[in-house]
């Protein structure tokens, strides 16, 4: 790795996690650079937690406005993708319910609340994880297929 990828993320990781990044690193960067963390942004799913650290960090002035604008369109995407999934959850979990299923979350979702401030859209997944007894397997496929769901590779898993 050369010292503009460290410098990159160096800045991703610090945003990340809502810590101010370090001047040095930023101040190193050039606008391929900036595009490249947006990309990296946009392909690790972490545009929504980099736009809310931009918000907070003085060192966001270095930030060229045409990556600003571009993590922000990338975070509403991947926002309106997460309110998309999060209903079909709903669906899911309220369909199970009144057929007596008993899921449970796990993983991503189950870790949103305490990571992210039940802010989902910050950090994107692409599915949802849920554990269904072994008995109730059955009648969670046939509601997952009526509901419009494939059994996809993972069926029974």
């Amino acid at each position: 790795m050369d010292s503009r990828e460290s410098d990159i993320l160096a800045v991703l990781k610090a945003w990340c996690r809502m810590e101010p990044i370090a001047a040095p690193a930023a101040l190193r960067l050039d606008q391929d650079d900036w595009e490249r963390l947006a990309t990296t942004a946009g392909r690790e799913g972490v545009a929504g937690l980099i736009c809310r650290a931009l918000d907070g960090d003085p060192a966001a002035a270095l930030v060229p406005e045409r990556v600003c604008v571009e993590l922000r369109q990338i975070a509403r995407e991947q926002a309106a993708a997460h309110a998309w999934q999060e209903a079909a959850l709903g669906e899911v979990l309220d369909a199970f319910g009144q057929h007596g299923l008993s899921p449970v979350l796990l993983r991503g979702h189950a870790l949103v609340a305490s990571l992210y401030e039940s802010d989902g859209s910050l950090r994107p997944q692409l599915d949802h994880d849920l554990l269904v007894p072994r008995r109730e397997m059955p009648e969670a496929h046939q509601e997952l297929r009526r509901l419009g769901f494939d059994d996809g590779d993972e069926a029974g898993d």
